[in-house]
């Protein structure tokens, strides 16, 4: 149980390395967003790399935030004007575009799904889990300039239904 909660917040260090500058103004700076988004990315490589190394599950949405992480280092830092400008305008809904790509993924691929676990409802919660991102991605991108109310507060939010919906359905599952 330790370790896995470890792992999973590990993964959450190359999202909070970018957004932390940007949570705590609660502006985004595009100047800055270029170097940041490559410290990041690198992190996530990093992390994700070794996680899978050692045949660690991931988390669906936070390696989809890795990707927003991925593409905002390409897009800012080589640059590629259009899709940065697209990155910009969609504000923290590039992330949840990401995420609702690995889970949609995860959920048709993995036994665990975007919930992340083996039980009898996986792939019915992570339908929800599906659903819940993609009204986040019309929520962020609506809300570009606020990046609590728009990106972190959803974000926190999907992780932590996320992470109780699993611990729920498993306990559950254990109780039959």
């Amino acid at each position: 149980m330790l370790r896995a909660v470890l792992t999973e917040a590990v993964q959450f260090v190359p999202v909070l390395a970018l957004a932390a500058g940007f949570v705590l103004s609660g502006e985004i700076d595009l100047a800055v967003a270029g170097p940041r988004f490559a410290i990041a990315a690198a992190l996530a490589v990093f992390i994700v790399g070794g996680l899978a190394w050692k045949r660690t599950p991931l988390n669906p949405f936070l390696l989809g935030a890795d990707l927003w992480l991925l593409v905002g280092a390409l897009v800012f830092n080589v640059p590629i004007p259009p899709v940065a400008d697209l990155l910009a305008r969609l504000g923290g809904g590039g992330l949840f575009v990401g995420a609702l790509l690995a889970g949609t993924s995860y959920t048709i691929r993995s036994p665990r799904g975007y919930l992340g676990v083996i039980v009898p409802q996986t792939r019915a919660l992570s339908i929800v889990l599906v659903i819940l991102t993609a009204a986040a991605v019309i929520w962020a991108s609506r809300r570009p300039e606020d990046v609590r109310l728009g990106s972190a507060l959803p974000f926190i939010g999907i992780n932590v239904l996320r992470r109780v919906m699993g611990r729920v359905a498993s306990r559950r599952a254990a109780a039959r």
